[in-house]
């Protein structure tokens, strides 16, 4: 994984994870549904990283390069971002949504196949 650790096996609970990752399109809607403005959706240092930089969107979010094409993967979004995106997501379709651990993502990114 991506630490300074000994490479170990872990054995992981069955967890669902996105076919697909969060799309321009998908991420606007949290954004123009207030998702930058409602401090419920974010945790307490997230909140506070956002307000002490003044941040509403993304990083490039204005350049169309980055944001143009709703059907492209949104990127340069921070961890508090997505994090608050996850929790809007679940709040508007009722399900649970979370960010992948980083042994999830690793078994996720290796395939069904472990490869």
């Amino acid at each position: 994984m991506g630490c300074d650790e000994d490479e170990h096996t872990a054995t992981l609970p069955d967890f669902r994870i996105g076919k697909y990752p969060v799309t321009v399109g998908e991420f606007r809607a949290f954004i123009e549904g207030g998702g930058y403005h409602e401090a419920r959706w974010w945790t307490e240092a997230g909140w506070r990283w956002r307000m002490d930089r003044d941040i509403t969107q993304p990083f490039h979010w204005d350049d169309a390069q980055w944001s143009g094409d709703e059907r492209l993967p949104v990127v340069s979004v921070s961890w508090y971002a997505a994090y608050a995106y996850c929790q809007w997501l679940a709040a508007q379709t009722g399900r649970t949504y979370r960010l992948p651990t980083e042994a999830e993502w690793e078994k996720a990114a290796r395939g069904p196949d472990g490869r």
